[in-house]
């Protein structure tokens, strides 16, 4: 069994440097010989790289492996509903009262 995913990480010093340095994750794949697939969910922090690939990817991209792989976590929204309606929502409660 797979463990969850966490789909609040992103690894955004990866994509940034893989960014400004390749202009595209295509391209960066071809030059570190991985999928193009496989970097865009290390990018996303789905998965992992290996000890190898995470070498790999620091000396392509000349720039530091715990740097490059620091995860950035992204905050869940705070309230997805317009505040006019969350006010309905709360006087519609208490009318129920």
């Amino acid at each position: 069994m797979r463990p969850a995913v966490d789909r609040r990480i992103m690894r955004a010093n990866l994509k940034a440097a893989i960014e400004v340095r390749f202009g595209s994750q295509i391209a960066f794949a071809r030059e570190v010989h991985l999928h193009s697939v496989k970097i865009n969910r290390l990018c996303r922090g789905w998965i992992e790289p290996t000890a190898r690939e995470r070498a790999r990817i620091a000396e392509a991209l000349q720039a530091d492996a715990d740097w490059l792989f620091a995860a950035l976590l992204i905050p869940a929204p705070k309230n997805t509903l317009p505040e006019s309606q969350s006010v309905v929502a709360s006087s519609s409660a208490n009318l129920a009262i």
